[in-house]
């Protein structure tokens, strides 16, 4: 597996798989739904592992929270990732604002580490034009505007959206437009709602004094469903808030949900 490859199904399962959903259909998002969908929502940090063929490779978190005008959701993946002899380290960032009625305002996704850094921000004008800002070095700015024809999301706020307009059941089909920040593109995306099941994730940690190391000290129980579209190479599971519960894809790396110290600090000193 090539560093590039890693590096792209890191950051595509962080983002949730959504973007290759993707289907040439143009369905507009309602406003009224999405008024509702945002009354609905309830400020949220979950904490996530992340494996390569079942070894520990890094860690995400996302969150969602709102203030009395703003939406805020906050995504976050770092690890270190083996390739061949060689190891690539990443952290990736991404913040979006959102109107209280779930429009988008502004965002910025910053790429950093053994790639190319790259920041990319953008700011709505109005309803209907995306201002966009692409950065790799002081001297490499690219600057372009996109026309949305329906609200548009970033990838990780997209099933959020989709599970609180509406209550969903098995076979339904979500149509959304997602922004994706490795293209620059706005895609307008079907999200299939396949099979239900349940998950036990790890809901809190304890330490153990013996070896200084984190351990599961209480589970939870999760029903979550499985989006996809046809020919898709990634598994993707939300909860009812369209929150990601687990993510894998065919390469090999997994995503899981679990406490905070056994996402992100494996050993105390």
């Amino acid at each position: 597996m090539t560093r590039r490859n890693v590096a792209i199904g890191v950051i595509a399962l962080w983002v949730g798989g959504l973007l290759f959903f993707a289907r040439r259909q143009v369905v507009q998002s309602p406003l009224d739904r999405l008024l509702h969908a945002s009354l609905k929502i309830a400020p949220a940090v979950y904490y996530y592992s992340v494996e390569l063929n079942g070894q520990r490779i890094g860690a995400a978190m996302s969150s969602v929270d709102t203030t009395g005008k703003r939406i805020i959701a906050t995504d976050l993946f770092t690890g270190r990732y083996p390739v061949g002899m060689d190891t690539l380290e990443m952290t990736a960032r991404a913040t979006a604002s959102y109107s209280r009625a779930m429009l988008l305002k502004e965002f910025s996704f910053e790429l950093e580490g053994d790639l190319i850094p790259v920041l990319i921000s953008g700011r709505t004008v109005g309803d209907s034009i995306l201002l966009l800002t692409m950065q790799s070095s002081k001297d490499s700015v690219l600057r372009t505007r996109q026309r949305l024809k329906s609200p548009a999301f970033m990838p990780t706020f997209a099933p959020i959206v989709g599970f609180l307009s509406k209550d969903r059941n098995v076979g339904d089909t979500i149509h959304v437009s997602v922004f994706d920040p490795l293209s620059r593109e706005l895609k307008l995306s079907t999200i299939q709602v396949h099979e239900d099941s349940v998950f036990q994730v790890a809901d809190s940690a304890g330490l153990d004094r013996m070896t200084k190391e984190w351990r599961v000290a209480r589970t939870d129980t999760i029903r979550a469903w499985r989006l996809g579209g046809n020919g898709s190479a990634l598994t993707v599971w939300v909860d009812r808030e369209g929150r990601i519960v687990s993510a894998s894809e065919s390469g090999g790396i997994t995503m899981v949900r679990t406490a905070y110290e056994l996402a992100f600090r494996r050993r105390k000193q």
